[in-house]
Parts: structure tokens; C-alpha cells; sequence
């Protein structure tokens, strides 16, 4: 379970408001078969859970599918059970206010007049010690402003627009399949038009089939897209927040998705105008019938455009296909290539085989009750180091400050960012790999009555020692310059914020000299770190019971969890990708496979004159290379113009990257050669005694 405690629940003077977890939900419907009557159980028995080392009352219990504006949680908890200092703080981010409009208050008033709140913050702050706290005010948004991430827009615009494509490409493959079909039914529509059906009649008739298939489509379309969405929903909501702060993004993640009226609505909105757009070309064709020619026919019948025409048409829309399997294959490439370059970013620590943990402990006991776990940590089997932090890397939400003096200097007046602050054991440096680049590390020995010593990062001493060496240096760190601490090392780079991001300057404390209540352990193990995963919560139950261990993961996870947003617009765009692919192989093999077989008699009156097998097999395969080839041309056209709405997504790589643009027509050129061949070999054996005969 976790708690929240940046919510306040509206009109609530309980003590806790309690949604049981997943888990727990399963304890409770064991001895309850009906979840109405698990709720009064749970509010008859006055149930008391501990949080931490605080006791809370559960009095109501919420539905599994509420989620605040916070993100995902199990407990909520109401604002005035936080410490007075907590809520006395004169600025702290991580608070939201959240408000409904009195009927009648437009969006727009209510942004106008928080924004007048804004220069009496400024006001109150003006004569603060700290520069960082100044130039504050208020923005209004609504709860959609608020909830929306603009890069999972885009990204959810970008996999729509991979979709529409797909769905053009299969609709341009109907088309071409039932022109094939409808080429070989001059005699039916002969015969139906002689008996006294209009042209009308006829384009209904042939339309109506291919609404038909669109409509069969539909309905296993609707089946797969329900276990589709059941599978989606299994993926954590939360990893897509990318490591930052993103308010009620739950509300519109992957665990809200389901299948709707709307959606099913939509879906046969669709269907209906793609049966039309792929059925209308046919039936406009197979209306046209010669009567007397086609009645009198004895062998294969053939209805609409002919020759030149025909293949003309047929050729059209295989140039449309490549054309959109292009588009749609530069995109996939150009993210494969960036989510490549974003997975082999140095994150400044090695992560494999490393166990992580969260405590929160008393921060008056936190020393001697961290000394003696780490110790017994140390001694088991498999365990290499084990090291402490507030922070791990990639969290994106690392505790920062502001460097207030460098030596005797005063900078606090100087404009710039920040420094990330964090709060670290001697061995947290050997546990997570970082390189010492001069200096040395905590020795082990500080204490809260020795002099302050502080470790930096690489991106720090570049900053505010350039050109220097800043061993021996002193710095001011905090609101209050905190003490002066000397810099006696100074580290390699991590990236504590987005993996997009570029490493920031970071200091390290000593948590022997500053130790903090809420803390998380890295255990580097020889084997399966999740393996002591037990081990170590027996450990700490040992050292103090009162102490749960809570948010077991291995840092390759936490990596994973970081790269799950880009890794699954990758993944849905390259499927899409190779759909195209395929159904734009399968359009130019129809469409190849039916000229060869309209073309039998002429090849083999060019064998019999001299042609040799393969001059036929270069002339079957030549027509395709050269309809791919203009669709690949336009294609490519149309990818560099689309593919800049890819330029948020992309990380070190460029919309118009041209090898990607280079491979992409390398692989689609393979494409009519590998589509054509069976056709072209079965034209090239064909036998001309055979082929003259036929008439």
C-alpha cells in the first residue's frame, strides 16, 4: 500500500479515507462475496491501518476506479494530520489546490482573478533570504489543461494518424481484390443488366457486398480491439508519467481505457466509409457492361476498364500503397533510432544486478537504525555493497536547492538553476558504480559535531569552478547558506532527471551529518537481486519492526519503467509499420499476379519468338520495381513533410534524418522484387504450344 498525502479530500474531517489496494481487495473478498457488504464490514469493524508510524481510521472506502489529481494511490489521508512544519512551509511544490466553478464563472474570470494573487505572493516573498522563492505568482488551468501531457498528445495523435494510414492501405487492397474479383463476373452483370437491372441497381448491388465485408470486418475488428484493450489495461498507468510530475494523467492513461457507446459508434462510422471508399471504385467499374459482347463470351468474361485503363487504375492505387507504407516506415524508423539512442544513454551508474527499497524511519533514529541494517545487510550471501540515497536515478524528482556562497563570495543574488541535493552513505558511490574523478569519498567517520563536507558532481565543478579544482573549496548550499561545507570529491555524472534530459549539476551530503527519515536502500548483489528481496525485509523487521519495507524493485526496472512511454509508442508505430508492409506486398503481388495472368497468351508469343525466361521474369518484376519506385518517391516526399510532427518525440535525431529516409527506401525496393517473384517465375515458364492454343 501508499499513501498520498498531497490531497485533501473535499467537506472531510475524518481521519483517513481508505481505497483498499489490489491485494487487499483479495483478502477482504475471501470472507466477503459481495463487495457492498465488504464495505459495511470494513466500516462496522472501524478498521485502524498504520501508514509509516502513524495510526489511521479507515471510514469510508472508495470505488476501485477513482483516481485523484495526484496520480494513483490507495490511501488518502486529510491535510491536517501533516506536521505543523509541514504545513507551514511558505512554498512547497508539491501542493495543488483544486476548485469548482460557482455556476455562472466562466473559465476565464476564474484564471483572471488568481492571476491578481500573483503580486501579493510576490510581495509577501520580495524580502525573503532566498532568490529562489522570488518572481512566484498563481495560473488557473482546467482539469484538461491540467491532465494532458502535450507530448502524449502528440504521441497519441501521431499513433492515430499511423492507424488512418493502415486503414487506407488495407482499403486500397480491398479495392484491388475486388476489382480482381469483379473483373471475372462480366457475364452475371451482363445477364442481370439484360433482364432489367439499372446502372443504379448494379452500383448498389456490387456496393452492397463490399459494405458487407467492411461490416464482417467491423464486428472482428470490435473483438479484437476488446481483448486488445484488456491487454493494454495490464500496463502500469503510472510509468507513463516519464518520471515527472504530470497531474491526473491517470485519469486519462491506459487504465481507463475500455470499449464505450462512442467507440463503438465511431467504429461503425468507420466501417461504413471504408466499405464505401474501397467498394465504390468496383462497383462504378462493374457497372459498365457490353451487353452483346459479354453475353455471347464463352470463355472468362471480363467487365469494365480494359487494357491500358485498367492496369492504369490498378497501377494507381499500388503506387497509393507503397506511397503510405513509406510515410508510416520513415516514422517507425526514425523512433526506432531515437528510443536506440535514448536506451544506450550513459545514466552515470552501472544498474544491473541492484535491489532498491524505500523506508521511512524516525529521522532521530535513522543513523544508528541504518548503521545496523547496512551491517547486517553487508553480511549476507550474494550482497556486493549496500549504499543510501533520497533519490534514486531517472526519478525526475530529485530534492534540489541553490548554491548560496562559494567560498566567501555571496552568490544568492545570481540568476541560474539550481543544484540537485542528495542525501547519501559512504557506500552509496561503490554501490551504484559512480567514478571517482578526484578527491575521495565520505570516509564514514562524519558526524553531526564534525565540520561539513559535501561530494559534487562533474557538471557541478564545471559550473561554479571552471578551469579549477574545486577540492578544498567551500560551498553554501540552502535558503540559508545551510554551513559552509567543504568539497572534498568530486564524481562522475548521473542522470537524476528524464533519460531525455542531460545530466544537472548534483551535490552529495553525508547523511551521518544530515540524516533523513524517508530513505531507500541499493543493494548490489553477485546474482537475482530480487532474490534477497525477503532477506532484507527480514533484516529490518530484526533491526525495528515498526519499519516496513516498501517499494521492492530492481533499478533495470525502474529503467524500464522510465523508457515504457517511448518503448510503447515505438512499439504500436513499428507494428503498424510492418502492417503496411505486408499489405502493401500483398497489393503489388495481386496486382502483378493479375496482369501475368492477363498477359499468357503475349508472353508466350515472346517465347516462341526467341524471349528466354529470364527476359520475361526481368520485364514482370521491372513493372513492379517501377510502381514501387514512384510510390516510394512520394512517399518519401510525403514522410519528410509528416514526420515533423515527430520532432518532440525524437531525442538526437532529426525528422529528415537521411540515412533513415535511405533505408527506408532500401527495404521497400526489396519489396516488389519479393512480391513479384512467384508471378514473374510462373510467367517466365510458361509454354508457348499452351498459350497459342487459347483463345
Amino acid at each position: 500500500m501508499r499513501s498520498n498525502r498531497n490531497v485533501c479530500p473535499a467537506k472531510s474531517s475524518a481521519a483517513a479515507i481508505f481505497e483498499s489496494s489490489v491485494s487487499s481487495r483479495k483478502r477482504v473478498a475471501r470472507s466477503c462475496p459481495r463487495k457492498t457488504r465488504c464495505r459495511r464490514e470494513i466500516l462496522s469493524c472501524s478498521w485502524t491501518i498504520t501508514l509509516g508510524r502513524r495510526k489511521y481510521t479507515v471510514v469510508g472506502v472508495l470505488p476501485p476506479s477513482f483516481q485523484s489529481l495526484s496520480g494513483p494511490a490507495d490511501v488518502w489521508v486529510p491535510a491536517h494530520t501533516l506536521s505543523a512544519r509541514e504545513l507551514g512551509e511558505p512554498f512547497s511544490f508539491s501542493w495543488q489546490q483544486v476548485g469548482r466553478l460557482k455556476p455562472g464563472i466562466t473559465v476565464e474570470q476564474a484564471k483572471k482573478e488568481t492571476a491578481l494573487l500573483g503580486p501579493r505572493i510576490e510581495a509577501a516573498t520580495s524580502a525573503g533570504p532566498d532568490p529562489f522563492l522570488r518572481g512566484w505568482g498563481v495560473k488557473a488551468r482546467t482539469l484538461n489543461e491540467a491532465r494532458l501531457d502535450p507530448l502524449i498528445r502528440r504521441g497519441i495523435l501521431v499513433l492515430f494518424g499511423a492507424v488512418v494510414c493502415v486503414l487506407l492501405i488495407a482499403c486500397v487492397n480491398l479495392a484491388l481484390l475486388v476489382l480482381a474479383r469483379g473483373s471475372t463476373r462480366g457475364r452475371e452483370i451482363a445477364i442481370r443488366a439484360a433482364i432489367g437491372a439499372s446502372r443504379s441497381q448494379l452500383i448498389r448491388y456490387l456496393l452492397t457486398e463490399s459494405l458487407l465485408i467492411a461490416v464482417l470486418g467491423g464486428a472482428v475488428g470490435l473483438g479484437l480491439a476488446y481483448l486488445s484493450v484488456n491487454w493494454v489495461r495490464l500496463i502500469k498507468p503510472e510509468v507513463f508519467t516519464f518520471g515527472r510530475p504530470l497531474p491526473g494523467l491517470t485519469l486519462l492513461g491506459l487504465g481507463s481505457i475500455h470499449l464505450d457507446a462512442r467507440a463503438v459508434i465511431f467504429t461503425l462510422g468507420a466501417v461504413v466509409a471504408t466499405g464505401s471508399l474501397f467498394g465504390i471504385a468496383p462497383a462504378l467499374q462493374g457497372s459498365r457492361v457490353n451487353l452483346s459482347g459479354e453475353l455471347k463470351r464463352v470463355g472468362e468474361s471480363q467487365v469494365g476498364w480494359t487494357g491500358t485503363r485498367m492496369f492504369a487504375g490498378r497501377n494507381l492505387l499500388v503506387v497509393l500503397q507503397v506511397a503510405l507504407a513509406t510515410v508510416l516506415l520513415a516514422a517507425a524508423g526514425l523512433m526506432l533510432k531515437s528510443f536506440e539512442r535514448l536506451s544506450r544513454l550513459p545514466i552515470g551508474v552501472n544498474p544491473e544486478s541492484v535491489l532498491i527499497a524505500r523506508m521511512e524511519v524516525s529521522p532521530r533514529s535513522a543513523r544508528a537504525f541504518f548503521q545496523e541494517l547496512m551491517h547486517r545487510l553487508a553480511t549476507l550471501p550474494g550482497v556486493l555493497s549496500v549504499g543510501l540515497s533520497n533519490c534514486y536515478p531517472l526519478s525526475g524528482s530529485c530534492t534540489g536547492t541553490k548554491v548560496m556562497a562559494l567560498g566567501s563570495r555571496d552568490v544568492s543574488h545570481e540568476a541560474g538553476p539550481g543544484i540537485g541535493l542528495h542525501t547519501v552513505s559512504p557506500d552509496y558511490f561503490k554501490a551504484m558504480q559512480i567514478p571517482l574523478i578526484r578527491g575521495r569519498w565520505f570516509s564514514g567517520s562524519e558526524s553531526d559535531q564534525s565540520p561539513r563536507v559535501v561530494v559534487i558532481s562533474e557538471s557541478a565543478a564545471r559550473r561554479y569552478w571552471p578551469g579549477e579544482d574545486p577540492i578544498g573549496k567551500s560551498i553554501g548550499l540552502g535558503v540559508t547558506g545551510w554551513e559552509h561545507a567543504e568539497v572534498i570529491g568530486v564524481v562522475g555524472d548521473v542522470r537524476y532527471g528524464g533519460l531525455d534530459q542531460p545530466p544537472q549539476p548534483d551535490a552529495y551530503i553525508c547523511y551521518l551529518q544530515s540524516p533523513a527519515g524517508t530513505i531507500l536502500l541499493f543493494v548490489r548483489t553477485a546474482s537475482d537481486p530480487l532474490a534477497l528481496a525477503g532477506p532484507l525485509r527480514r533484516e529490518a523487521r530484526a533491526v525495528n519492526a515498526n519499519w516496513p519495507v516498501y517499494d521492492v524493485t530492481t533499478m533495470n526496472q525502474r529503467i524500464s519503467d522510465v523508457t515504457a512511454r517511448p518503448r510503447f509508442s515505438t512499439t504500436l508505430l513499428t507494428a503498424f509499420a510492418a502492417i503496411a508492409f505486408a499489405l502493401a506486398g500483398l497489393g503489388i503481388y495481386s496486382v502483378v499476379s493479375y496482369q501475368v495472368r492477363h498477359r499468357m497468351r503475349e508472353f508466350g508469343i515472346r517465347i516462341a519468338l526467341g524471349a528466354r525466361g529470364q527476359d520475361v521474369w526481368y520485364m514482370v518484376v521491372r513493372r513492379a520495381v517501377v510502381l514501387a519506385t514512384a510510390g516510394i518517391v512520394i512517399g518519401l516526399a510525403g514522410a519528410f513533410t509528416a514526420n515533423r510532427s515527430l520532432r518532440a518525440l525524437l531525442h538526437e535525431v532529426s525528422p529528415g534524418d537521411p540515412t533513415t529516409y535511405l533505408a527506408t527506401a532500401a527495404v521497400l525496393w526489396v519489396l516488389p522484387v519479393a512480391a513479384s517473384y512467384l508471378p514473374a517465375r510462373r510467367a517466365c515458364r510458361v509454354d508457348p504450344c499452351d498459350t497459342l492454343r487459347m483463345e
